[in-house]
């Protein structure tokens, strides 16, 4: 890569930015179609959020921004609603489940993920 020219290559998966229009309207409506409760957690492993499905729940973490929050959340209970823990998919297919998952209520509400 150092030996080539042209713009920066951007990065693959930024963090989100900004706020949600109605953000505590939107989290509270997440929370109550969640399969499973939602906590917030200091992670610190690089990830966002989790499914836990052996302690029935869905944790996230602190400090992220509005939209990233939202983002996570809807990821995480596409996790929990597909049963990816007891479905037997490659974890490869769950993420992308997860995520497309993500993509489409996430568009729907308006947010550029």
């Amino acid at each position: 890569m150092a030996q080539t020219d042209g713009d920066p290559l951007p990065e693959i998966c930024p963090l989100l930015q900004g706020s949600v229009d109605n953000y505590a309207d939107v989290f509270h409506a997440l929370k109550e179609v969640s399969p499973f409760p939602v906590v917030f957690e200091h992670l610190h492993d690089g990830s966002h959020g989790y499914c836990d499905f052996s302690n029935e729940k869905i944790a996230l973490d602190y400090g992220m921004s509005d939209a990233q929050t939202i983002k996570t959340l809807i990821h995480e209970i596409g996790h929990a609603t597909l049963q990816h823990a007891v479905s037997g998919k490659p974890r490869k297919q769950a993420e992308i489940e997860a995520e497309a998952t993500a993509f489409i209520v996430a568009d729907h509400l308006g947010l550029d993920t």
